[in-house]
């Protein structure tokens, strides 16, 4: 009888100590890896003997946000560091980006790098070194939202 509960005692241990806690991360890989997109197609009127803005290759356009935006439980009195990416446009003027969201809504500023290109306004003549400036926006994505915002310079 003593060996019986010896044993059970045993078994049981056994079992308890196997037994492991599954633990819950609020920082899911899922949850860092969910994102929103935005796009859009970039004009400059580089061309006025026609009626309408040429698309704009080789542009430069920032995106910023605040990693404060992912962090699931910030901490009060810590700053976070901005982020800063880069999207240059095609051949078609279109640029992308993919904002990191952890399932939270990301604010995101774009700003259009200015450029100074050579603007046709006439059959012969050009006007050297024009400067093209746009201001940009600021808006806010949410999980898998694509927004499209076309930048006019």
């Amino acid at each position: 009888m003593k060996k019986t509960l010896l044993g059970l005692v045993a078994m049981t241990m056994l079992v308890a100590t196997s037994c492991k806690k599954e633990e819950t991360n609020t920082n899911t890989a899922s949850s860092l890896t969910s994102s929103a997109t935005i796009k859009g197609i970039v004009k400059a009127d580089t061309d006025i003997t026609n009626t309408s803005p040429e698309l704009k290759s080789g542009a430069i356009i920032l995106a910023k946000y605040n990693k404060e935006d992912l962090v699931l439980n910030p901490q009060p009195g810590v700053t976070y560091p901005d982020v800063v990416i880069s999207a240059t446009t095609n051949s078609a003027g279109e640029y992308i980006f993919t904002i990191p969201t952890a399932g939270k809504p990301v604010t995101v500023e774009l700003i259009p790098q200015d450029f100074k290109q050579d603007v046709i306004t006439g059959p012969t003549t050009s006007n050297s070194d024009v400067l093209f400036s746009n201001g940009g926006t600021t808006m806010t994505v949410i999980e898998k939202e694509v927004k499209l915002y076309d930048i006019n310079y």
